[in-house]
């Protein structure tokens, strides 16, 4: 994201200089979503595997900063003139082990939620105009921290239904698509039933979602 997005690197220099250490997480453990609008993203790289290319494994994660430059610069692709991304960085949970705990579930919705305000707040300084902030998002926490996609997905969507944003979602294939599909009918049927908050995250918590493994990256 860095390399595709340089000013990043460059803001990270500058609050050092002024000694600013950002965090998306409070020394309390509260969560601190940070917003970056307006970035302009100058090139595309390929992360994904291409046998055809030489890379039949892709860069994507670790491979990617172990990768030959000659690699790198094959797979990337110049924008020209450059689109502009808006950020937003929120903290997943890493690393658990066995059953989720209600604990974890609502810190989840609650860095979500917090993340998703944010970002609604952005659009309406930005895009006085726009009827509604849309927030492209995916298996959040789900790759190197080891998180459940059903659940991750189905947090996701209630912190978006309390923050008043709308999702879109990327899964990376068919059996992804169909993770999403799946958790967002749960989650809808739930709903169905009622709308308060602490009863749909007793609900969820019920339902024995456990921790995945990290993929490593």
């Amino acid at each position: 994201q860095v390399a595709e997005h340089p000013t990043l690197g460059a803001l990270r220099e500058a609050l050092q200089a002024e000694g600013v250490s950002p965090t998306t997480v409070a020394e309390d453990g509260s969560p601190t979503p940070v917003t970056l609008a307006g970035v302009q993203r100058r090139c595309a790289i390929d992360t994904m595997p291409n046998p055809g290319a030489g890379r039949p494994r892709g860069i994507y994660g670790n491979a990617f900063a172990a990768a030959p430059e000659a690699d790198v610069m094959a797979a990337t692709q110049l924008i020209e003139p450059p689109t502009v991304s808006h950020i937003l960085a929120m903290a997943a949970p890493a690393c658990g082990y066995g059953r989720y705990n209600a604990e974890e579930i609502s810190e989840v919705v609650q860095t979500a939620y917090t993340g998703y305000r944010a970002a609604k707040s952005e659009t309406a300084r930005l895009y006085p105009e726009a009827q509604e902030c849309v927030i492209h998002t995916g298996f959040w926490g789900c790759g190197a921290f080891g998180g459940n996609r059903g659940l991750m997905t189905m947090l996701q969507y209630l912190a978006a239904d309390c923050a008043g944003v709308a999702l879109v979602f990327w899964a990376f294939d068919e059996d992804g698509v169909a993770q999403v599909e799946s958790a967002a009918r749960d989650y809808q049927e739930m709903c169905q039933t009622t709308k308060q908050v602490a009863e749909l995250l007793a609900r969820i918590d019920v339902m024995g979602f456990e921790w995945g493994v990290s993929d490593g990256n």
